[in-house]
């Protein structure tokens, strides 16, 4: 068989287990056609992964796209995921037309509309406008729900919007910093299937001593994201607590912006957020899992995103866990700094090769 590309010696990551006994992926055009040991061929690109990880495509379910939402906080949505091994996002954040930036994109791209508040009331008319025009690219709505917008008085906007969300069969995305109501109130609101975003923030109304409503969401069927945002949006001290009592995120997303891709911590992006929740004691797998398999299946692409298999499309990050300290701060004055890191070296995106790392 001629293969355009082969990957050998890495330890390889399915999506949701290492395969073990097999080291080499194969791709022929856009798939994968080849998972074994020592394949041979003269390909056009060769790349020794010298045993690092090699994952199905990342998934980042929490991003801000220049072009789609806030002009203060997009971020041209390529340059902050492809060196992070990320091949899938999701704006979660869009009141404007931004198809066309979308189109223009090897990176596959899915949506949250935002939801406008006025009076303490959700207001749906751009979600209503904006529907049609992403089409397909919508997984849902969602909520600000935060103090810091004066509107907001008490919990109306949220149920509100859930009810919405429900009635049109899509999912409501909630960012709970500085909720107005206890995060256990939020998680009763919430429909199955929902997302909290931030779930370990250290604001008002935080899960500060009362990690067991984590456990009442899950049940629920609620999915908790950290929305890590650069340590902005995430209490480290609340995120290891949370870990320690075995109360873990479903998903770890970033919420890069341009204020805090490549700032905070050195090189913010999904691989520095990985790391500081394996130096906060989430195992290996857990992390990976929830950047691969788990947040595909909350995208509803679970058939054909987050796993690696053959005949799937070539979305793959090659990621290693070695020397490259870094330091972070979060908003209290946490610090999680460590010597390793886990650090992308390559990342393929539909069988084209669109970062190496110069290492």
């Amino acid at each position: 068989m001629n293969f355009d590309c082969i990957i050998k010696n890495g330890k390889i990551w399915n999506g949701y287990e290492f395969l073990e006994g097999l080291n080499d992926v194969g791709i022929v055009g856009d798939k994968i056609s080849k998972i074994g040991n020592n394949i041979i061929d003269d390909a056009k690109f060769i790349f020794n992964a010298n045993g690092a990880i090699v994952s199905c495509g990342l998934i980042d379910l929490h991003v801000h796209i220049k072009g789609c939402g806030s002009e203060y906080f997009g971020m041209p949505a390529e340059i902050s995921c492809f060196p992070f091994g990320v091949t899938t996002a999701v704006e979660a954040w869009t009141d404007r037309d931004g198809t066309k930036i979308l189109d223009n994109m090897l990176l596959d791209t899915f949506v949250f509309l935002g939801v406008g508040i006025s009076n303490n009331h959700a207001d749906f008319s751009t979600v209503e406008k904006l529907i049609s025009v992403y089409g397909n690219r919508v997984l849902g709505v969602k909520l600000c729900f935060d103090k810091s917008n004066l509107e907001i008085i008490d919990e109306t906007p949220l149920k509100e919007t859930c009810e919405y969300a429900k009635e049109k069969g899509l999912r409501t995305l909630v960012h709970s910093t500085g909720s107005p109501v206890p995060m256990k109130r939020v998680f009763e609101i919430l429909n199955k299937g929902d997302i909290c975003t931030h779930v370990f923030h250290g604001g008002e109304n935080s899960i500060y001593n009362n990690f067991e409503c984590l456990k009442l969401a899950k049940d629920k069927g609620i999915v908790l994201d950290n929305g890590m945002a650069g340590g902005v949006h995430t209490d480290f001290s609340i995120a290891k607590r949370a870990i320690y009592n075995g109360q873990l995120p479903d998903t770890i997303s970033t919420d890069i912006t341009k204020v805090s891709a490549f700032i905070r911590g050195g090189n913010y992006g999904m691989t520095l957020c990985m790391s500081i929740m394996r130096k906060l004691g989430m195992e290996e797998e857990k992390i990976l899992k929830a950047v691969t398999s788990t947040p595909a299946k909350i995208i509803n692409q679970e058939d054909c995103k987050g796993k690696l298999d053959i005949d799937k499309k070539a979305d793959i990050s090659v990621i290693d866990y070695r020397s490259s300290p870094f330091k972070i701060y979060d908003k209290v004055g946490n610090c999680v700094k460590n010597d390793y890191s886990y650090v992308n070296l390559l990342t393929i995106k539909n069988g084209q090769v669109v970062f190496r790392a110069n290492i």
